[in-house]
């Protein structure tokens, strides 16, 4: 038959419709992406350690409509010796009549690129996102997930019909008619009228000509827990109040830059945000680096550092004696707080003091960490800090062997610390060493653990007392291996602490 004609109402069954029917009709006339009639349909983000979560949201694939109503989990296989990038998509299996959401794992390489998307007469896919998987990763961030959506080639948004068209030149042969009217009416009214209407016309032509659409774009922010946050650019402003957890959607309907500012108890911060196409935005600000130490706390007391931060992520502190050293965000919820729970984030420095010590004032490593000098020196360090950083940093209970050749282990309760060898991946399963706390996810390799005194790779400190004699403590070398020396001996002193 050469000839379809769709719907109609059917009478004694001599009307039966296909699905291809259906999908036909609604494929020409709604593209295939995620539906924006649900806020951040289908994100895709870090649920913490090797997971990702995918969130509620509806699609159209060549004409066919899917729906997740509830938050679903998938499991990230762990990294390998080279970095991969895996897909989170949406596939449609015609063979088996229906659509669902896949995680494809990639190939692993130096130069690792995502999976290719299936599009054939059996499968047709939309990406979602691609989550890279650094090497020997044992944790996905949100820094490691990129959001594919408002791409069109690998996903889109939903758009009706009438924006697959080219209307460029009826919408010209229609402002010509205007004109044309608009001519002659000017010619039987007063100037006044005239003028005012001239100038309302031509303010409504400058507002579609910058660009503004009626239907907005999505930008779901990231920022301080209760901030106030205003979007401006030329004569509109759009404000709002980060929620509890640092969130917030809004919807600028230009195309071009606009400026966000964050307001906090705090601070104020103020970037641009640029915005090209009508789609899907993720933003975090301000980010860990420009913060204020008071709004980091926050963002952690709300239990949104997950979302806003990435493991190793650094901000500058200075010092009160005007050194200035550089903190990394090490994990979240790696510590146990002494008043309960776990901390929020841990930070070590990146390098070490400019300043090297010893352990203790002769060789002895007899009542191990909780008894050393250097244990004792944290108090003055610690008031080496900025109020508004002492104001933050919470005591933490740290697990150390308690020296003289014994691998009992001593709980202490610190403020500032310096990490034992397992924390750095050292000795993680020696007996004693081994109890000595977890092991910090950027501490992979003898290079990840390099840190330097004044610009210079140094030996450095752990808390770790040797366990095969009485006078020495383990340090890492300054090629990232391991070594022990003499307490009395001077070398670099690389801080830790919690929020």
């Amino acid at each position: 038959m050469g000839e379809k004609f769709f719907p109609f109402d059917s009478v004694n069954a001599d009307r039966v419709y296909r699905a291809e029917d259906f999908a036909s009709f609604f494929g020409d006339v709604i593209t295939s992406g995620v539906s924006v009639a649900t806020e951040n349909p289908l994100a895709v983000t870090s649920a913490g350690g090797l997971a990702v979560s995918l969130g509620v949201g509806k699609a159209w694939i060549k004409g066919h409509l899917y729906e997740n109503t509830a938050t679903m989990s998938f499991s990230v296989a762990a990294g390998a010796a080279q970095p991969r990038i895996d897909r989170l998509v949406l596939r449609m299996d015609t063979a088996e009549r229906k659509i669902g959401a896949v995680l494809v794992r990639g190939t692993p390489a130096a130069t690792p690129a995502a999976p290719a998307l299936l599009r054939n007469a059996d499968y047709y896919d939309l990406g979602l996102a691609e989550i890279t998987v650094p090497a020997s990763a044992i944790s996905i961030s949100t820094s490691n997930i990129r959001d594919t959506r408002p791409d069109d080639n690998i996903c889109g948004v939903v758009r009706c019909l009438v924006e697959k068209l080219d209307i460029t030149a009826f919408m010209k042969n229609c402002q010509k008619d205007f004109d044309d009217w608009f001519n002659m009416l000017k010619e039987v009214l007063d100037e006044n009228t005239a003028t005012k209407l001239q100038q309302q016309i031509t303010s409504l032509r400058e507002d579609l000509d910058n660009g503004e659409y009626s239907t907005p774009a999505i930008l779901n922010l990231k920022t301080v827990p209760g901030a106030a946050v205003t979007l401006k650019q030329g004569d509109i402003t759009l404000t709002g109040t980060a929620d509890a957890k640092g969130s917030l959607t809004m919807n600028p309907s230009k195309l071009g830059n606009w400026t966000i500012t964050i307001k906090t108890a705090n601070a104020t911060y103020t970037d641009t945000l640029a915005v090209e196409v009508i789609g899907i935005f993720r933003k975090v600000f301000p980010g860990l680096s420009t913060m204020k130490p008071a709004d980091i706390n926050a963002v952690g007391q709300a239990g949104a550092a997950r979302e806003l931060f990435n493991i190793g992520d650094t901000v500058n502190v200075t010092l009160t004696d005007g050194e200035a050293i550089t903190l990394r965000l090490e994990d979240f919820d790696h510590d146990d707080l002494v008043a309960g729970g776990k901390a929020k984030m841990s930070f070590m420095m990146v390098d070490c003091l400019n300043t090297t010590a010893k352990m203790n004032a002769t060789n002895t490593n007899v009542g191990g960490w909780n008894s050393s000098a250097m244990r004792s020196s944290m108090v003055a360090y610690l008031n080496k800090f900025p109020a508004e950083w002492r104001a933050i940093i919470k005591p933490v209970k740290k697990k150390t062997t308690s020296g003289n050749k014994s691998t009992t282990i001593q709980t202490t309760n610190d403020s500032l610390w310096l990490a034992s060898f397992k924390e750095v991946g050292l000795y993680t399963t020696t007996v004693g060493y081994s109890e000595e706390g977890e092991t910090y996810p950027l501490f992979t390799d003898n290079a990840s653990r390099i840190k330097k005194v004044k610009g210079s790779p140094s030996h450095w400190w752990s808390r770790s007392p040797y366990t095969s004699d009485t006078t020495a403590f383990l340090l890492v070398t300054s090629s990232g291996s391991f070594s022990n020396y003499y307490a009395s001996d001077t070398y670099g002193v690389c801080l830790g602490l919690c929020v």
